[in-house]
């Protein structure tokens, strides 16, 4: 989605959007016409088209779309993205918690996806949605203390990057990355501390100076530090690429999780919320085919051309 797009709609396109909304009684979310109205829509004009269209026909878009859709996990795809970010984002998290065998990896995802504001807002979303604290509740359901539990725990639980008092210079922070991946095993605590104490411009130069003083790139030392299919590596890895670029975030994701799953409905949902108006979905590499892998046959058919559509392959 650009961005300059306005933050709310002006008033023929509010009115348009709304009488094509009303339109569209076909009972199928995989109706072309109407994933093209609401999977350009931001936060702020969603709930801006809501509350003119709850005025028109005292309902809810959300409710509108479990009135016309008798697929369950259509419905669900769909509430996903019509639903605040936030709320998506807490409930991806509690998911997860419930069912960590399954859902560990979308764990990851969402709490590592979090920046000092977003995770603000999802601990005051959680709260609201559960009726508990998330800290207290990761500490309930997460015990271990393996590389990625240790990093999510200090992630949701650090102060503002940058303000740490024991704050290393980039080049002490560079070398001390050096020194702890020389041996036998990995000093953890160290790339914990990096991950969770830098600005994103610190980490860009910690990185860089990295790489100049060992003369490989940090994912290929990461590759020796990690057995890839872990999800030690993911994690590490995830905080590494969202650093690059939104896209080649989400394509890495897509390259790691959605491999042996199957019908990873949870993390389907989150990705599309959370990447909808800042990627263009249809130009990750792969992703396509990996969709198309990952949706049980049983479930293909609607479900199926509405998820494709949501990521603009349809």
């Amino acid at each position: 989605m650009p961005d300059n797009q306005p933050a709310l709609l002006d008033t023929i396109t509010l009115h348009n959007t709304l009488e094509q909304m009303q339109n569209l009684k076909s009972g199928s979310i995989s109706d072309k016409k109407f994933i093209e109205i609401i999977k350009k829509l931001t936060e702020d004009q969603f709930n801006q088209i809501n509350r003119e269209f709850y005025l028109q026909n005292k309902t809810s878009i959300s409710q509108f779309i479990i009135d016309i859709i008798k697929d369950q996990a259509t419905e669900d795809l769909c509430l996903a993205v019509l639903a605040p970010k936030y709320y998506i984002w807490s409930k991806s998290i509690h998911i997860s918690f419930l069912d960590l065998l399954n859902n560990s990896d979308l764990l990851i995802t969402a709490i590592l996806s979090l920046d000092i504001i977003d995770l603000f807002k999802v601990k005051q979303q959680y709260k609201l949605q559960f009726k508990t604290d998330l800290v207290e509740d990761f500490n309930s359901f997460i015990q271990g203390h393996s590389f990625w539990q240790q990093l999510l725990r200090q992630w949701i639980t650090r102060d503002t990057p940058g303000v740490v008092s024991s704050r290393f210079s980039v080049e002490k922070d560079a070398k001390a990355l050096d020194l702890a991946t020389k041996g036998s095993g990995t000093d953890i605590e160290i790339y914990v501390n990096i991950f969770t104490t830098s600005t994103t411009t610190e980490f860009k130069d910690i990185i860089l100076n990295y790489e100049n003083l060992v003369g490989v790139t940090f994912k290929k030392s990461l590759e020796d530090e990690f057995l890839t299919d872990s999800l030690d590596y993911y994690a590490a890895m995830l905080v590494t690429e969202r650093l690059r670029s939104p896209e080649a975030l989400t394509e890495f994701i897509f390259s790691y999780c959605f491999t042996e799953k199957n019908g990873d409905k949870p993390m389907l949902n989150f990705l599309i919320s959370m990447f909808k108006d800042k990627v263009d979905l249809s130009k990750i590499k792969g992703a396509q085919s990996k969709i198309k892998q990952q949706i049980n046959p049983i479930q293909a058919g609607n479900y199926q051309n509405a998820v494709l559509s949501f990521f603009g392959f349809k």
